[in-house]
């Protein structure tokens, strides 16, 4: 009997319905996190969408590799053009949220101005533990993809890989004195916790462009590893890593089996505004827990459940029109 291979290509062919999951298993993560009120076990159940972070940066790896191996940089000004590129993708969505957010906060006096620019420069989050954390963190992962791209473009990249694994998961899980938000370190430790997804996907690009495969059973028993690991050493997310790869070839496995319905062709819409409806999601249900509090504990918002209904369709609809407009100012750019 042979045993079923998992087609490695299929991750960039299916990246963009990937990235919806994602998005879909943030927003549910969310619900849970905003306090809606469920069952323990459903909340439970609804805070392993938090994967959602991980398969964003394995698949966020992976496409960096790709578009470093179309336009590699070999220059000062290739540098240049590739900070700028990446910038302008995230930050001009970014800002299209935050500068309104930041000002509202201003406004309501929950932030003072210097707090408005750290939210708006991105910064708040290593300081603050508040914020887009993820943009945060890829902005700077981002910035190393270059020299990882030379790293994992070399024959030792399994070793170098091993290595950084192995350094970022102890260092992450060093205990820090005190438990404040505010601890900087605290807050590195918790966001570059989740950066082992991103090297998997940058140390497998080459695999997937030469279109490899693998074997299931090493699927399976990677994340069979990953879930022993993270049961045994308390390590939560630590092992993620090790888990989505069989939930990414899951998904793409149903999306075979349904490419021509609705399900796929919201993925697609859904992973097209992946970076914008997480930048709403957030923004939006922090922002309505600010302007309506007393309303949010009456009778008519009872469990969070109309406030979260209001922050996922508004999210989304701000979100598509975000990406058009953050579409046009782009093309505008230098």
């Amino acid at each position: 009997m042979k045993l079923p291979v998992a087609k490695l290509n299929d991750l960039s062919l299916k990246r963009t319905q990937l990235m919806g999951l994602a998005t879909l298993m943030i927003i549910i993560c969310h619900a849970s996190a905003s306090h809606v009120l469920m069952p323990h076990w459903l909340s439970k159940l609804m805070d392993l969408g938090n994967y959602g972070v991980d398969i964003f940066l394995f698949l966020s790896g992976l496409g960096l590799f790709y578009s470093l191996s179309k336009k590699p940089i070999t220059t000062v000004v290739g540098g240049v053009n590739y900070c700028k590129r990446r910038c302008y993708r995230i930050f001009t969505p970014y800002l299209l949220v935050f500068v309104p957010y930041s000002l509202l906060y201003l406004y309501l006096h929950k932030y003072t101005v210097f707090d408005s620019l750290l939210c708006i420069s991105a910064l708040e989050y290593w300081f603050f533990h508040r914020g887009a954390w993820f943009v945060s963190l890829i902005v700077v992962l981002y910035l190393l993809a270059p020299v990882l791209y030379k790293v994992f473009s070399s024959k030792g990249k399994w070793i170098y890989w091993g290595f950084f694994i192995f350094v970022i998961m102890v260092l992450c899980k060093m205990p820090i004195e005190g438990e404040s938000h505010s601890n900087f370190i605290q807050n590195v430790q918790f966001a570059f916790g989740r950066t082992p997804s991103f090297l998997v996907g940058m140390a497998v690009a080459q695999a997937c462009m030469n279109k490899k495969t693998i074997s299931v059973i090493w699927l399976f028993l990677l994340a069979f590893i990953g879930i022993v690991l993270a049961k045994v050493f308390s390590l939560g997310f630590g092992t993620a890593w090790m888990i989505i790869p069989l939930v990414m070839w899951l998904f793409v496995g149903l999306l075979n089996l349904m490419e021509k319905t609705w399900i796929n062709n919201a993925m697609l819409f859904l992973g097209v505004i992946s970076l914008e409806s997480y930048l709403t999601n957030i923004s939006i249900n922090s922002a309505l827990s600010v302007v309506i509090p007393e309303q949010l504990y009456s009778t008519v918002f009872y469990g969070r459940y109309l406030q979260y209904a209001i922050v996922i369709v508004a999210g989304l609809a701000l979100a598509y029109f975000i990406k058009k407009w953050s579409g046009r100012i782009i093309e505008k750019l230098p």
